[in-house]
């Protein structure tokens, strides 16, 4: 089954309107409708939505070849990557690869900059606070288990102390 591509400007009224329309569907569900706008609009062998989670991006959805489910900030090829900015702060990436290695039309990165700019003013709303929130707690939550938790060095002679039968001197 051959895949019908539409224009730009076509692609970008589609994703306008889901944006606007104001739905009880989670943002989870509206980010994924965008994806699969776009996957099924241009000539993309793959695409994925990253929020950031503190240091890293974490994956949100994608269509197309499996993406990484997280990568950090100052990694990656930055070629295929449109970055969602509210002001300076980065708070999410849409990564994008063309068909066979095909690099993005310079047309395509002008509508994708559109695009990274309606999916911030979108994230921005209570909805999308609510995700960026959980990117940023799933973050957190991968990063303890990752790092085990230190015992202050003051405490750790006391409970060898306490664990001998000791008592410290008041």
């Amino acid at each position: 089954m051959t895949r019908r591509y539409l224009p730009p400007h076509d692609l970008l009224a589609a994703i306008k309107k889901l944006l606007a329309f104001k739905t009880s569907a989670k943002a989870v569900e509206v980010l994924g409708q965008i994806v699969d706008a776009l996957y099924q609009g241009r000539p993309y062998e793959s695409i994925a939505l990253y929020l950031a989670g503190g240091d890293e991006m974490i994956r949100q959805c994608f269509r197309g070849e499996a993406a990484a489910h997280s990568f950090a900030l100052n990694m990656g090829n930055m070629s295929a990557m449109v970055p969602l900015k509210l002001s300076t702060r980065i708070i999410g990436i849409l990564e994008i690869q063309g068909t066979h290695g095909n690099p993005i039309s310079p047309q395509d990165h002008v509508m994708l900059k559109q695009i990274s700019a309606m999916l911030a003013r979108y994230l921005s709303t209570h909805q999308g606070k609510l995700l960026l929130r959980k990117a940023r707690a799933k973050s957190h939550a991968v990063q303890a288990e990752i790092q085990p938790h230190k015992v202050p060095q003051s405490v750790r002679p006391q409970k060898r102390r306490a664990a001998a039968g000791e008592h410290s001197a008041p």
